[in-house]
């Protein structure tokens, strides 16, 4: 449960760091360089390691569920979050990254969603 509550806080503090950029309100005296990359970068980067720990460390979450296929989701997002760096660095092979990424998200969360719809036994001898 720690793990899940820190990603949220380091989520949280990375949002307000980005309205802070989109307002163009800065505090404490950091730039606004400061503030996208202590503020939003480095803090994302920590609350989604600390969701990934919390796949695997968190005891509240239910024993059942399978800890790989989100594990692979969690990858996808990971390679879209270096994809969103390399379009604001201006890099080659931002959009790759990007597509490469949320084709991963999303055929884990497909492949997810389709061996949870089918039902517990399918056998015809088991009646």
């Amino acid at each position: 449960m720690i793990f899940n509550r820190l990603s949220l806080l380091c989520f949280a503090i990375s949002f307000v760091a980005m309205a802070m950029i989109f307002l163009r309100y800065t505090a404490f005296g950091f730039s606004f360089e400061d503030v996208l990359r202590y503020g939003v970068i480095y803090v994302g980067m920590l609350g989604f390691i600390f969701s990934i720990l919390s796949i695997y460390f968190d005891k509240k979450r239910k024993v059942n569920t399978n800890k790989n296929k989100g594990l692979v989701f969690y990858i996808g997002a990971g390679i879209v979050m270096v994809g969103v760096v390399f379009k604001m660095m201006h890099w080659p092979g931002a959009s790759i990254f990007i597509l490469a990424g949320l084709t991963i998200s999303l055929l884990a969360t497909f492949l997810n969603k389709l061996q949870k719809s089918k039902p517990e036994s399918e056998d015809l001898l088991d009646s």
